[in-house]
């Protein structure tokens, strides 16, 4: 394994993931884990990767539509050996992605509204940031930004100020969110998994749904105009 550009590869899909192709992200996270110490699978597994970048060439962002901040975040409860859960995140303006991130969560969660709870404290701070860069760039957002959540419980944690001695174990940074809430800044609303697009960001899924929900975040060949709007979204993707 020591001729074989490992970690050159995982560099440049790193580099490529953050700019144009948020739906590799999950991936090349999972290969970034073994830059230091690759085998035969992961090396595979990069190639393979490589393979689909191959296929896809003409994946692309098109913007269109009104510029409105529509964040989508998700979480990966414990799937890995340290019990660590995976935070996941897009934030769509207009028809595009413009924010997105796919990071295992530096501390471990208890439970998995826990987990929801801190890629959804994450998800607002980037969210905060990016409705004051717009203001700047004369887009102000109108009203609070809806974070869309897929986990019940969550929500009710982030709209909630009573104290719940079941979460009072939480950091305080994680009573971010219902901060945001309270100044009508953000807005925390329920999207079902089917249309939750962060779980690109966090797990691997089967062909059909990773295809569907790419097809929402960026325009691919399958795109269509009558396709059926995300959550919170009156834009389409440009042919």
């Amino acid at each position: 394994m020591a001729k074989v550009p490992y970690r050159t590869c995982v560099g440049k899909l790193q580099y490529l993931c953050q700019g144009t192709r948020p739906d590799i992200a999950n991936a090349t996270r999972e290969l970034g884990r073994f830059a230091n110490n690759p085998n035969q699978e992961h090396w595979k597994a990069a190639k393979h990767l490589l393979r689909y970048l191959r296929g896809t060439l003409d994946y692309k962002l098109t913007f269109s539509g009104a510029l409105q901040l529509r964040p989508f975040c998700d979480a990966d409860f414990a799937n890995s050996s340290d019990r660590k859960s995976v935070s996941g995140m897009v934030v769509m303006l207009g028809s595009a992605p413009v924010s997105w991130s796919s990071k295992k969560q530096s501390t471990v969660s208890c439970s998995s509204t826990e987990a929801e709870y801190n890629s959804l404290s994450e998800t607002a701070r980037e969210v905060v940031w990016l409705r004051l860069l717009l203001k700047e760039m004369g887009q102000q957002q109108e009203g609070p930004t809806t974070v869309f959540e897929d986990n019940q419980q969550t929500i009710v944690w982030a709209q909630d100020p009573k104290h719940h001695g079941r979460n009072k174990h939480l950091d305080v940074k994680l009573h971010y969110i219902r901060e945001q809430v309270a100044r009508k800044t953000l807005a925390v609303e329920y999207v079902s998994t089917q249309n939750q697009l962060a779980d690109v960001m966090t797990k691997p899924l089967g062909r059909v749904t990773f295809e569907r929900l790419v097809d929402m975040i960026m325009w691919t060949p399958r795109s269509r105009t009558d396709q059926q709007p995300v959550a919170g979204s009156e834009a389409t993707n440009n042919q």
